[in-house]
């Protein structure tokens, strides 16, 4: 079960500006050239952030998280999250004959800087008293603070061709990201037994993670007669991901530290004070390595391969005007999904193996049950850890054994407004598919790196329907619904009273 939080043990959500203005300032400017030509410029700021402040202050002393009577008692830390960013883009049009049909010539490009800093405040003297069934310890900390920034650079250049019954529309997109993290400093904890020194951070001295991509998309449209009742159209486009302003943090030394240490509470008033506290033997530890406090190195690190993902998306229709103010409309959709990373795996949960271990390290484990349910877990083999390639530390990378495909037929009726009335009906068949490789499931080149059991995050059974685990709710969503419908209705009444209804039903989750 979870822990109950006492009164001054929660947090209340505020503001945390860095700087000012504070909200959103922006400037915009349009122009048109004569009848050709269009431009818009703009520029923005958007100042941002808020905090989490603890309802118990950060001066009082008392921080405590009791697992054997399940409830945090005193205060507890606060955390203050930064994030401007500024933003400069600029859009043209240019309209022309050529090619014995019209262009409509779209181009422009853009500029955005985000930044990011998260820092923690733990409160008093930074003391974590921690009841458990079997001890009781201390957590002595050290505050925290991240910061890192990343550069969106960003251009496209698009034509639009109209000749009589056929247009065709053909673009390219270049995208630059970079992400990079910025110095930090943060004061040692002397509790720490020299283990939790100050810090210096000085940066990256040039971005970690950078991708560059360019990102084709072409559409065609035919009206298959004269009167132009009956139009076929198809459109191809690769899709690349964008990258989380964040990135480079990935792997940043000044994230959260403790150490950890036996605590006996001598005066029975439930907070610890620093003679209490038993430093001769560590007990567990946090953010450092012990043999050397003072590294900036962390252990993670990035494959120098790492890149944006892609996305495919290919769709064939067919329109049909059936009638006066009544069309139908026919389409196919596929998507596959690939080089999937960190953050399109899917929210909060990150691929990243750890260094040096491939699927070949794992083995069967001992078998357990609970609830009613049995499984064998895979585990690391003892051998794993007596090479000099395996760190504790994790490499951030693209799944490459994994990806995604989605097929769709959507049917639908659409009556514009005439006669008092208007409708729509649509009906759409969903199949959304998950694939692993088969080096996944212990391919004879072992080359997958990864833990190879069943989790929440993903079917892990090839051919699977993709689950979502949801953000914060501790349950797991699947998109297994095969098939939706939809339908609404308006009509206009005497006296411009109108009269609406709508109608949904799927296939259930």
């Amino acid at each position: 079960g979870g822990l109950a939080h006492l009164d001054g043990t929660l947090w209340d959500q505020g503001k945390a500006w860095p700087g000012n203005p504070h909200g959103l300032t922006k400037l915009e400017w349009s122009r048109s050239f004569g009848p050709a030509f269009f431009l818009n410029v703009k520029g923005s700021l958007y100042n941002t952030g808020f905090s989490l402040a603890p309802q118990g202050g950060l001066e009082d002393d008392r921080w405590i998280i009791d697992n054997v009577q399940a409830e945090g008692r005193g205060t507890a830390y606060g955390q203050f999250f930064e994030r401007p960013q500024k933003t400069a883009t600029a859009d043209a049009s240019y309209f022309a004959s050529g090619l014995g049909g019209s262009h409509e010539i779209r181009f422009g490009g853009g500029f955005r800087r985000v930044g990011s800093t998260t820092t923690r405040t733990n409160p008093g003297l930074k003391l974590n008293g921690r009841y458990n069934a079997t001890s009781t310890r201390v957590r002595v900390w050290r505050d925290a603070s991240t910061e890192s920034e990343a550069d969106y650079w960003s251009g496209y250049l698009s034509d639009t061709f109209t000749k009589d019954r056929f247009t065709v529309n053909a673009g390219l997109r270049f995208d630059h990201q970079a992400s990079i993290k910025k110095p930090s400093q943060i004061a040692g904890n002397p509790l720490g037994n020299g283990l939790l020194p100050d810090v210096d951070f000085a940066g990256d001295t040039e971005a970690p993670v950078v991708w560059t991509t360019v990102s084709p998309r072409l559409g065609l449209t035919l009206a298959l007669d004269e009167s132009r009742q009956t139009v076929a159209r198809a459109s191809f486009a690769l899709y690349r991901g964008q990258m989380p302003n964040t990135e480079a943090g990935w792997n940043n030394p000044l994230g959260n530290a403790y150490v950890e240490y036996d605590w006996s509470d001598a005066n029975g008033d439930d907070t610890v004070q620093p003679g209490e506290i038993d430093t001769s033997r560590l007990r567990g530890f946090l953010g450092i390595d012990p043999g050397d406090p003072d590294a900036l190195e962390s252990s993670y690190t990035f494959d120098p391969d790492y890149h944006a993902n892609k996305d495919y998306e290919v769709v064939a229709g067919l329109d049909r005007e059936l009638a006066s103010n009544l069309a139908a409309s026919v389409a196919y959709t596929f998507r596959k999904s690939t080089d999937l990373t960190a953050t399109q795996l899917l929210w909060g949960y990150y691929w990243y193996p750890w260094a040096g271990v491939t699927r070949a390290d794992y083995e069967p484990g001992e078998a357990f049950c609970a609830s009613g349910y049995c499984t064998t877990p895979l585990v690391l083999n003892d051998a794993v850890f007596d090479r000099p390639e395996v760190t504790t530390g994790a490499v951030l990378t693209n799944r490459n054994d994994y990806s995604r495909t989605y097929h769709g037929l959507e049917l639908s009726l659409n009556k514009r407004l005439s006669s008092r009335w208007m409708g729509r009906v649509a009906f759409s068949l969903n199949d959304w598919r998950e694939h692993l490789g088969p080096q996944f499931y212990g391919g004879q080149d072992g080359a997958s790196t990864g833990n190879p059991n069943r989790n929440y995050y993903d079917s892990q059974t090839d051919g699977g329907v993709v689950a979502a685990y949801g953000a914060g709710s501790g349950k797991v969503y699947f998109n297994s619904a095969r098939w939706q419908i939809t339908a609404n209705l308006l009509y206009r009444l005497p006296w411009d009273v109108e009269v609406a209804g709508r109608l949904l039903g799927r296939h259930g989750y």
